[in-house]
Parts: structure tokens; C-alpha cells; sequence
């Protein structure tokens, strides 16, 4: 029944309008960054963008990790928070009282909602980032491989760039997943969708103050998503990242699973 429910919750959250035009949006916009910035992938002549590989032309692994690093920002943000704000909205409409007749469990369906929100938003971030490098090598050459494009693991990226891609991918879907949890939040004290949606944009911009003060990684959270620091690593990005779903998603599902919050929206509906 459980996995019905996830099922159902990320069916639901994939197929919205809002859901479909963002993700085309955000890959349209990367694409873009990587075919005109780059021109002809050749030698950087005058008023050219220059290739930052050592031997002066352009790959695809410079193309993708380098020009289009502001989308890896819009991604996990974006995609993010339209899939976490759909809880706001489930209770600004009402559906949450049918989901539950349907599940009869106020914990089971929380629980289904918040991992389709999360699912929803791993696999939108993730796939968005892995279309955009499918792109990236359709346009240019693989070779030469210069690891001095990656700010972070490039002795790791030097003998395995695929994984290297695979692993990036994972971490703009945490990312993304985060920002939906940040959502999530939101909606203990926000009903407004909307207002629920602008969240995790204002979480990110106010994140600069905590961590202007205290340099901890896991604050720098436009590090994490855009990943650009030479301090990083998978492991810490992934630590960094599990942390907040852990307190955000957790949070979200001890609130709503409590059946005083459903009990007094009933009560107020008669």
C-alpha cells in the first residue's frame, strides 16, 4: 500500500504542468550556455569564449563542467521547490483529506508524499544534468581530458570522468531534494503554495549571512549546489547534504504525522 502511495504522489508530481515546463526551461537554458558559448570548439581566437583545457580547444567535459555551471544552480533550486511545495498545495486544496481516506493512515501518507516529493526531485535534477551531458558530447570531443577543469576530486575525475558524472549527477539530485525538503518545512507554518515555493530561494540567499560568519561547508550552500570549491569532495558534499534532508524531511514527517494537525483541521471545517 505504501508503495502504491509513492507511486501515486510521484505520477502526480512528474506529470504537473508547472513540473514539465521548469525541467524543459532549465535544459533548453543549459543547452544554450553549452552551444553558444563555445562556438566551433576550436582554438579560442578573438572575442571568443577561451577553452579553460591546457591545450586550448574545447571538450565536452569543459563545455559542460565549466559554462554551464550557473543551470547547475537553477536546477536542484527550481526543480526543488515546485516538487516540495506540492505538500502546501495539498493542503491548500483539500486533497490531503481524500489521500487519506484512501490510505487511512495519516503516516503512511506523509511518509508516501515526502518520499515521492524527494524521488521527484532527485530524478528531475538528476536527469536534467545527465540530458545536458549526452548533449555536451554529441557537440564536441571527448579528448584530451584535462582534470584542471573540475575544482574538487580530480585525481578521482582523471581515471574515472564517467563516474565522476554519474556522482555529480547524484549530488544536484540531493541538492534538489534538499530544496524540496526545505519546502516541505515551510509548510508546517506557510499554507500559501506559493509563499512555500519562494522558500528555499530565501533560504539560499540568507544562508550567506550564517556562513559569512562561521565558514562552515555546510552552510556555504551555493557551494554545495553549484560545486564550485577546491575544499569539496563527494563524501562531504553527500554529508552536508544528507544532514539537511535528515532534519528538514524528519521534521516534516513528525509534524504531519501527528493527528492533532488533522483533527483540528477538521474540527475548524465544521
Amino acid at each position: 500500500m505504501i508503495f502504491r502511495q509513492i507511486t501515486i504522489e510521484l505520477k502526480r508530481l512528474m506529470t504537473r504542468p508547472i513540473y514539465l515546463i521548469a525541467f524543459t526551461v532549465l535544459i533548453l537554458l543549459g543547452m544554450g550556455l553549452i552551444y553558444f558559448s563555445v562556438g566551433d570548439g576550436g582554438p579560442a581566437g578573438p572575442g571568443e569564449h577561451a577553452a579553460p583545457d591546457a591545450s586550448g580547444y574545447w571538450t565536452a567535459w569543459s563545455a559542460l563542467l565549466t559554462v554551464a555551471l550557473p543551470v547547475f544552480l537553477l536546477i536542484p533550486v527550481f526543480i526543488g521547490f515546485i516538487a516540495g511545495a506540492s505538500l502546501a498545495e495539498d493542503r491548500h486544496s483539500g486533497y490531503w483529506q481524500f489521500a487519506l481516506i484512501r490510505v487511512n493512515s495519516r503516516l503512511k501518507w506523509v511518509f508516501g508524499k515526502i518520499v515521492g516529493i524527494f524521488a521527484a526531485s532527485f530524478a528531475g535534477s538528476s536527469l536534467s544534468f545527465l540530458l545536458l551531458a549526452v548533449f555536451s558530447f554529441l557537440l564536441y570531443p571527448s579528448a584530451p581530458l584535462d582534470a584542471g577543469i573540475v575544482r574538487f576530486n580530480q585525481e578521482f575525475f582523471s581515471t574515472n570522468p564517467y563516474l565522476y558524472l554519474g556522482l555529480v549527477a547524484v549530488m544536484l539530485g540531493l541538492g534538489a531534494g534538499t530544496m524540496a525538503g526545505v519546502a516541505c518545512l515551510a509548510s508546517i507554518w506557510i499554507k500559501n503554495p506559493y509563499a512555500v515555493g519562494a522558500f528555499p530561494i530565501a533560504f539560499l540567499l540568507f544562508s550567506i549571512v550564517p556562513y559569512s560568519l562561521t565558514r562552515l561547508q555546510i552552510l556555504d550552500l551555493f557551494s554545495l549546489l553549484s560545486l564550485q570549491r577546491t575544499g569539496l569532495s563527494f563524501e562531504n558534499i553527500t554529508f552536508s547534504w544528507l544532514i539537511y534532508l535528515m532534519v528538514c524531511y524528519g521534521v516534516t514527517i513528525i509534524f504531519f504525522g501527528r493527528e492533532s494537525i488533522f483533527n483540528n483541521k477538521k474540527g475548524a471545517s465544521r
